[in-house]
């Protein structure tokens, strides 16, 4: 897997033209050891095959194109985007550039705002459910013609629909 962060909330935070976004470089992405058993959810990390799972904190470091006081504008952008006194969670969309691009997200809450560094921004977000979920981009259509018709299709490549894609990081 080769992730490049999509968008965050719906904003484009990595659109070349604007902002260019990516991971820290201490995160990192391994295929997941076993099949996931998902449990309900609750704002407290989840228990995943009878094991609790401890949250992870997840930084991303954001570069702006803009300069001056386009720069300032930016950073107030930014920080609107990464509010941290709102403690609800928002989708994080990674596109996986190994494999055409197919979409993954995660629920994460910002737990610091934009962090000004000579190299750009950082941010910090909470992640409470390190698991990458297939977005579902695809649609498929059929139109009943005939009484007894049958239509197959197959998904994600007959995968289960829980993910299984791990976000390692060591903060």
């Amino acid at each position: 897997m080769r992730p490049n962060i999509y968008t965050w909330d719906g904003h484009a935070i990595n659109d070349v033209t604007n902002y260019e976004a990516m991971f820290d470089g201490d995160c990192f992405f391994r295929q997941a050891e076993g099949k996931v058993e998902e449990h309900e959810r609750s704002n407290n990390p989840p228990v995943m095959a009878n094991k609790q799972q401890k949250s992870k904190t997840l930084r991303i470091q954001i570069i702006s194109r803009a300069s001056g006081t386009d720069f300032h504008a930016a950073y107030n952008t930014l920080s609107g985007w990464f509010d941290t006194f709102d403690d609800t969670e928002r989708i994080l969309i990674i596109k996986d550039a190994a494999a055409s691009d197919k979409q993954w997200y995660v629920y994460a809450t910002p737990i610091s705002t934009p962090q000004i560094e000579p190299d750009g921004f950082y941010v910090d977000l909470r992640v409470l459910d390190p698991l990458w979920r297939a977005v579902t981009a695809a649609s498929d259509v059929w139109s009943v013609t005939a009484s007894g018709q049958t239509h197959d299709v197959t998904v994600a490549g007959n995968r289960l629909r829980y993910v299984s894609i791990v976000l390692i990081c060591p903060l």
